[in-house]
């Protein structure tokens, strides 16, 4: 059935990146020019068409407003991919593919709640449909809601293999769930699958800092220790990276491997207070004088806590005394 189309109000409306609005014409009802354009990523004829093919089907066509609406969103414009939707399910209220793309406009805008309650009913509709588990995962994550996305994480992963990115997602909201066992396994997965940013390899690297995954996973401070080193592969200059190095060898007892990498963070970065402290106190417990002062005079540059301050002044106590004539009084004498 062919529509006259010419002189509706087209409320259909997709914003450009200039910041400028253009109008989305409607096109002829054609399901497979339509089906092209989305296959080449011309998305404005793409918005068309399938609107066309929409308003065509006496009784709506939902696969068309889907298709409209992810053409939409392609183009920037979710709202009008969020009232598309409307419509489909108003007419397509069991349409678990309407109710996950109206998830998706919601999420665009900004409104996660929702968009999670749409995600649910898509599930609630089709319990195994992958996209809308990582939509909803993801949802639920972006919203702090870790320990409810880690399910439907577990189960994307499961029914797919996953990605580096889902494996990646679930292990933060395994962390923040504060399961360290799950999360350092999904990170070595993700890591395996991918090409991970420094960011991602600091953070999950920051898991060797936790005695109980130790103990659980002895193999742990090695493989954080591999997770470091591809971050300085990636960034010889990340002190966050040498820094965490300090901090996993004075775990393990190894002083000499901690200083060096302590002072390399602050060669990165002299303004690096964590690591000039914990050099003062490395050199305070092995009595070097001259560096335990030169690190308290470094951090004492920088520190504004007064509780802080003290604690750095009294490392270098000992040395004090010990120019001090001794006192006749003193019962140890």
């Amino acid at each position: 059935m062919h529509v006259v189309v010419a002189g509706l109000a087209l409320t259909l409306v997709a914003g450009c990146r200039s910041g400028r609005a253009r109008r989305v014409q409607p096109g002829e009802p054609d399901p497979k020019a339509a089906a092209a354009a989305t296959q080449r990523g011309d998305w404005r004829a793409a918005a068309g068409r399938w609107w066309a093919v929409w308003l065509a089907a006496p009784e709506g066509d939902a696969r068309a407003c889907a298709e409209a609406a992810r053409a939409l969103l392609e183009l920037g414009d979710a709202e009008s991919a969020g009232n598309l939707l409307d419509q489909g399910l108003a007419r397509f209220p069991k349409d678990a593919n309407l109710h996950e793309w109206k998830a998706r406009s919601l999420e665009k805008l900004g409104f996660r709640r929702p968009a999670e309650e749409y995600l649910e009913r898509a599930l609630a509709l089709e319990p195994n449909r992958a996209s809308a588990l990582l939509a909803l995962g993801r949802v639920r994550a972006d919203l702090g809601l870790d320990a409810k996305a880690v399910a439907p994480l577990r189960q994307y992963v499961t029914q797919t293999g996953g990605d580096a990115t889902s494996w990646a997602l679930l292990a933060r909201s395994l962390r923040r769930s504060r399961d360290t066992s799950g999360a350092f396994q999904a990170w070595q997965r993700a890591f395996e699958l991918g090409d991970p940013r420094v960011e991602e390899l600091l953070s999950a690297a920051t898991l060797a800092q936790d005695p109980d995954l130790r103990a659980t996973h002895p193999e742990a401070a090695t493989v954080c220790r591999g997770w470091l080193e591809r971050a300085l592969a990636k960034d010889p200059m990340c002190t966050r990276a040498h820094f965490q190095l300090g901090l996993l060898a004075q775990d393990l007892g190894a002083y000499e491997q901690a200083v060096a990498y302590y002072r390399r963070a602050v060669e990165t970065d002299p303004a690096c207070l964590m690591a000039i402290t914990n050099l003062a106190i490395l050199y305070s417990g092995a009595g070097d004088e001259e560096g335990t002062r030169q690190m308290v005079a470094l951090a004492l540059d920088l520190e504004r806590d007064s509780d802080r301050r003290r604690a750095l002044q009294r490392l270098v106590e000992p040395f004090d005394k010990k120019g001090e004539p001794a006192d006749p009084n003193d019962p140890e004498r």
